[in-house]
């Protein structure tokens, strides 16, 4: 896909996101004690460090979310109630962390060379960031409007 979209002039980057047992420390250990598994067995973390390294390899820039995932959690739920999807909390982290690993890119979301239907364009007056601002606000509008239960 890297190749595809270098082709394209269009840069490639990736975000992992966590499962809720990774993130929740009372789920994974629930799930340890009803079906008796040694918890020495699982490591945790392994997807993100296999898929890390993959893309520290390949040059392509990621954005890891667990950790904060993990932080965030301990002071609320980001996950539906039995439901592996994120909740109205885990979407907005997810967003904001987006956002603010986009904004530090070495990248001109404005070069029409790059981004010919202008996506993120800002206008004149404007800061730099603040069509991707606007684009993100937007987006968190749209997800804080889906449905589904929270813990």
């Amino acid at each position: 896909m890297n190749d595809l979209l270098k082709s394209r002039n269009i840069k490639f980057m990736v975000a992992i996101y966590p499962d809720e047992m990774q993130v929740s420390p009372n789920q994974f250990e629930s799930l340890v004690a009803r079906f008796a598994l040694n918890r020495g067995d699982y490591n945790l973390n392994l997807a993100e460090d296999l898929l890390g390294s993959f893309l520290q390899s390949k040059q392509i820039p990621y954005l890891d979310l667990l950790g904060q995932f993990r932080t965030k959690e301990q002071k609320r739920d980001l996950y539906l109630f039995r439901n592996t999807h994120w909740n109205k909390a885990g979407n907005e982290l997810a967003a904001e962390m987006l956002f603010e690993y986009l904004i530090k890119q070495p990248y001109d979301f404005n070069s029409s060379k790059q981004n010919p239907q202008g996506y993120f364009s800002e206008g004149p007056g404007s800061s730099p960031g603040d069509g991707l601002r606007s684009h993100a606000s937007r987006l968190s509008l749209r997800s804080s409007t889906t449905g589904g239960t929270e813990r």
